[in-house]
């Protein structure tokens, strides 16, 4: 499992909405995420020499989302709007890949599961303030779901005593919290 292996790099994203009244608002979003790779331990080597550490050099990354969902507001003719959202769409996920330094072998290159697309479930709370009449401030606190990536069938994982068939990235959740300018046409 590779997470810790990337840190947020940047985000960046846009938002189209479709009010059908005050209350209900349909979306589309797409964001862009880049992740910046680190230096992990990941596991330990063990020899008649005694125990040494296994690391890993994980590549940069980034995610690719584009969702459809709805929003629902509570208090649409006030300044200070409470919300809850729903979406679900699709994410295009980097492979995930890492130089592992091995005892035995050195510096290996692998791919520890490929690039993907994959199923992207969200849903999301939070307040949306207007300070002026086209102008709003958006915070929210979201939760999502996305599809685990298909496992490598890099050569050089059993080389390392990885077995490739238990190497698929699992379903996993994110809780991004987001700050958004929206801007009324």
């Amino acid at each position: 499992n590779p997470a810790g292996a990337a840190a947020l790099a940047s985000t960046l994203g846009a938002e189209f909405d479709y009010a059908f009244n005050p209350r209900l608002t349909a979306f589309a979003r797409g964001a862009y995420v880049s992740f910046d790779g680190r230096d992990r331990r990941i596991g330990m080597f063990s020899s008649p020499a005694g125990e040494q550490f296994v690391s890993g050099r994980f590549d940069d990354a980034a995610t690719r989302t584009l969702d459809l969902g709805a929003r629902y507001t509570f208090a649409p003719d006030s300044r200070v709007r409470p919300f809850v959202g729903v979406g679900v769409g699709g994410a295009d996920l980097s492979p995930v890949r890492a130089t592992i330094q091995s005892p035995t072998l050195g510096a290996t290159k692998v791919e520890l599961a490929r690039g993907d697309r994959v199923l992207e479930q969200r849903i999301e709370t939070g307040v949306q303030f207007s300070p002026t009449r086209n102008f709003d401030v958006r915070l929210t606190a979201a939760a999502m779901h996305f599809d685990g990536q298909r496992p490598s069938n890099d050569p050089n994982l059993a080389l390392l005593g990885l077995a490739s068939e238990h190497g698929d990235v699992p379903a996993h959740w994110d809780y991004p919290a987001e700050l958004g300018a929206v801007w009324h046409f």
